[in-house]
């Protein structure tokens, strides 16, 4: 990997380890963007929930991860492609990482595959 790649990568996982801690908690508490399955009899599968555990968290991020390295891991293969480009790779855990820090937002699904002038805040 190239240094610049290195440093991106390092610069992400500290802006993540250091707001995650206040964003998991708004998350918890039900704040913006928080994502927790319905409580209806038949919840609603949550967004991005790879690990199907009925909340959208670093877990999952980590699953996507291993999922890609060929680990032996239970996914929702729905929910694999965070990005919306038809592709898993990294590019969707890191998408998914970026969401749980609130540095980019989930758009509308109407826009999803369109040229918006909202695209950069959705990666």
């Amino acid at each position: 990997m190239k240094l610049k790649g290195k440093i991106s990568a390092i610069a992400l996982a500290a802006v993540i380890a250091v707001i995650g801690a206040s964003v998991f908690s708004a998350y918890a508490q039900g704040g913006q963007g928080a994502a927790t399955a319905a409580t209806s009899d038949e919840a609603a599968p949550v967004k991005h929930d790879v690990n199907k555990d009925g909340e959208f968290s670093v877990k999952d991020a980590s699953a996507l991860q291993k999922y890609i390295a060929d680990y032996d891991v239970e996914v929702d293969e729905a929910q694999l492609d965070a990005n919306y480009d038809n592709q898993v790779n990294i590019k969707d855990s890191t998408r998914m990482q970026k969401l749980l820090a609130g540095l980019v937002v989930e758009p509308d699904p109407d826009e999803i595959g369109k040229e918006s002038e909202d695209i950069g805040k959705w990666f």
